[in-house]
């Protein structure tokens, strides 16, 4: 069975995830000051454009603080460390294309959070369900 250009990128990910560690998880959520210039960034969106994306990266927090505070552990490294790598790849300004590009510059952050998003799909239905946390739009 031949690879998808998909496939491809989810296996560069889960390559590039090898290398998030536990304190990179702090640097997401227990330092309030990058959870809320995370979730600063993610408010300037334009939700006409990037509603998904906005969804994604709330949910994506929320799934770390409950692991990262022990509610929620009943899940593989591999997701935690996607999401991570996911979050911290929007939350850098200058990454593949720069963020100062109107439209552009938050595309391939959104194309990003959306691959990370269906390769982890199943982990991310059960904690919602757990969370009793909404998914519509989210995918």
């Amino acid at each position: 069975m031949k690879n998808t250009k998909e496939d491809e990128r989810i296996l560069e990910l889960e390559e590039a995830s090898q290398k998030i560690i536990e304190n990179d998880l702090d640097k997401i959520v227990k330092d309030t000051k990058g959870e809320n210039k995370i979730l600063k960034k993610a408010n300037t969106l334009d939700l006409n454009k990037f509603l998904k994306l906005f969804k994604q990266i709330n949910l994506a927090i929320s799934f770390i603080n409950d692991y990262k505070s022990g509610l929620y552990k009943k899940i593989p490294w591999r997701t935690i460390s996607l999401l991570a790598l996911a979050i911290l790849y929007f939350w850098n300004p200058f990454d593949l294309i720069a963020d100062i590009i109107p439209v552009f510059g938050i595309t391939d952050d959104a194309i990003m959070m959306a691959t990370v998003f269906k390769a982890i799909k199943s982990d991310l239905v059960k904690y919602a369900e757990w969370k009793n946390y909404p998914l519509e739009g989210v995918f």
